[in-house]
């Protein structure tokens, strides 16, 4: 998916924009029909998860994501897998149940997943991919790279207490549209020679999809939304170190799908009835700097101004008015073309009407042998006190690491902040391999 790559791919932009049409099906919101005058402050517009699904590659008879392998029964996000070289990933499998916390991992050998549960509510999920069986380009096609896309999201089948179907949150209902996650960046490029393709790149996104629904003098319309964390891209004869120090920072903002051309659908007398927009932002423009490797990152922002700065844009019939468009859907998660790998861990992405609190912590490896140590981190954002305490670590650090164990049991770390909404908690257990 071209979502937002500083190189950009002009050649790929079409099945960039194929793929994340499909994406907007799969993880399509559903809302209130007729939305309160103004959402409180700190509504979120997407449900927080309880567990996932796996997308397959497929899709139904009627065209709609086919979601299978759930964590457990209260699933309802979804993570997708777009020209996954290893066919679609097997059914998430129970991997660890340490107190309070279950893990899950689905892998193949080109891909894996995995997913921390603390309670009833997942609180991280982790995606990685290698390139090292991915083709150049796409199939039966020259200088056309081979996107392979692996991201999460709330799925179509979501469901608010007490709110009914409907259209999405309304840009004009809202005071703001802020955005949280925290991400880490890791095992950056694998062992396949640099060079493999003219293309090997890698990045990771957080993203929403707006809708327009038109009327009788305007095409219906989508926006995809983008914000980049992290790009780089190596070429021939480059080592690891060189291209693991790479990190393309950039604040271009451009569109990548101008709805023009193949992005737009007419009917049979040739009238225009439906358009596609993609729009990319570094996450540089609001003043966070991209996430480095390694590097374990909390940020939240509000991209609602500079959401209605784009519509004013009015490029190619871009509707301007805010009053017309919807927040449908948002998803998170990272792509590679050519003999690359990339690994992240993800706090699923808050979208919400003004600030809520984001706490992430985990451990650099989730179980230890016997006496062994491994690295604790945290990040937050929009807190205004944080403590973490378990053995060794007493910290009031808002964001940090520090080596903890050795280890002879099972220990559970706590990541406590306040917050205007109140204090918050997370947690994060290191096991002992075989016990």
């Amino acid at each position: 998916m071209q979502h937002r790559s500083r190189f950009v791919l002009a050649m790929s932009s079409l099945l960039a924009l194929v793929f994340v049409a499909g994406l907007s099906v799969a993880f399509v919101q559903v809302r209130a029909s007729s939305a309160p005058a103004m959402f409180p402050a700190g509504t979120l517009l997407f449900s927080k998860p309880t567990g996932f699904f796996l997308e397959s590659k497929k899709v139904s008879s009627t065209g709609q994501p086919v979601y299978y392998g759930a964590t457990d029964p209260g699933a309802n996000w979804a993570i997708a897998q777009w020209a996954n070289p290893g066919g679609d990933l097997p059914n998430f499998s129970l991997q660890a149940v340490l107190g309070s916390t279950t893990a899950y991992q689905s892998q193949s050998g080109a891909a894996a997943a995995r997913v921390v549960k603390s309670g009833a509510e997942a609180t991280l999920f982790d995606l990685s991919q290698d390139g090292g069986s991915l083709p150049c380009d796409v199939p039966g096609t020259v200088n056309n790279p081979q996107e392979f896309d692996m991201f999460g999201g709330e799925t179509d089948q979501a469901k608010i207490p007490g709110v009914s179907a409907g259209n999405g949150a309304p840009l004009s209902q809202l005071s703001a549209l802020q955005l949280g996650t925290a991400a880490r960046i890791t095992n950056l490029w694998n062992d396949t020679p640099q060079g493999k393709c003219k293309v090997n790149q890698r990045g990771a996104d957080i993203a929403l999809v707006l809708n327009n629904y038109g009327d009788a003098t305007h095409p219906s319309q989508t926006l995809f939304y983008q914000i980049g964390l992290y790009s780089t891209r190596c070429t021939s004869g480059n080592t690891n170190a060189v291209c693991n120090a790479q990190n393309a920072t950039s604040t271009v903002s451009y569109f990548w799908a101008n709805g023009s051309g193949s992005q737009a659908s007419k009917d049979s007398t040739g009238k225009i009835t439906h358009q596609n927009f993609g729009y990319n932002d570094d996450v540089a423009v609001f003043g966070v700097s991209d996430i480095r490797p390694s590097q374990f990152k909390a940020f939240s922002v509000d991209v609602l101004p500079h959401l209605k700065d784009i519509l004013a844009k009015n490029i190619n019939g871009l509707d301007p008015d805010p009053t017309h468009w919807y927040v449908n859907a948002m998803y998170q998660g990272t792509m590679i073309w050519g003999g690359v790998g990339i690994s992240t861990r993800w706090v699923p992405l808050v979208v919400s009407n003004g600030p809520v609190p984001i706490l992430g912590i985990a451990s650099e490896s989730p179980t230890v042998a016997a006496g062994g140590k491994t690295t604790l981190y945290w990040a937050t954002a929009a807190v205004t006190s944080c403590a973490v305490s378990g053995p060794g670590v007493q910290s009031t650090a808002l964001n940090g690491s520090q080596t903890v164990g050795p280890f002879t049991t099972p220990t559970t770390y706590t990541l406590t902040c306040q917050s205007p909404a109140g204090p918050q908690t997370r947690t994060a257990t290191i096991g002992i391999t075989g016990a």
